[in-house]
């Protein structure tokens, strides 16, 4: 009997926790939010838009996401993170990532990682003396990481409390890995 009541109440415990479901495509994601006692509600970005794009820009020490990110693209093409899902465990072999990397328009620097999977590689400049430079290596998953904590920030601020769990929905044309 105890045991059944600690399982209820294992259960009962987390359906008083906000929920994401966040729905992530290589372009743009969307998130819905699930809170106890209410419907679920589309969360909407900082432009009160559904639909937020998947691309995150360093900026000078700064992070711009979505629309922010896509205004500041041309200024920053080196740093500015689109698509940056479809990289995810490809393996680092420069003609198929030369075409992905025209196919998708990207501009970054790619290097390739202990794993021998891509890595986008950065450069920031410290000083007025451009030998001052300091380089990041960047791999595919902390940017895709970095942009769900951007999506689950959204969604705290709208639900005014935390987010534990998520359920993420990918596209059918990801591989296993």
């Amino acid at each position: 009997m105890q045991k059944l009541a600690l399982c209820l109440g294992a259960v009962f415990a987390a359906a008083q926790a906000n929920v994401l479901g966040f729905d992530f495509g290589s372009t743009f994601f969307k998130i819905t939010l699930v809170q106890p006692g209410s419907p679920f509600s589309i969360v909407e970005n900082t432009t009160s838009k559904r639909k937020t794009a998947s691309m995150m820009t360093i900026a000078n020490e700064n992070r711009l996401w979505s629309h922010d990110s896509f205004a500041s693209a041309s200024r920053f093409p080196k740093t500015t993170f689109a698509n940056s899902a479809s990289f995810l465990s490809q393996p680092f072999d420069q003609a198929s990532l030369e075409k992905l990397a025209l196919d998708r328009f990207v501009l970054n620097d790619f290097v390739e990682d202990d794993r021998g999977l891509v890595a986008f590689q950065t450069f920031s400049v410290e000083s007025k003396n451009k030998e001052d430079t300091t380089t990041t290596v960047y791999f595919s998953e902390e940017i895709v990481a970095m942009i769900l904590r951007y999506g689950r920030t959204l969604a705290e601020t709208q639900s005014n409390g935390i987010v534990k769990d998520a359920v993420i929905t990918i596209p059918s044309y990801y591989n296993q890995e």
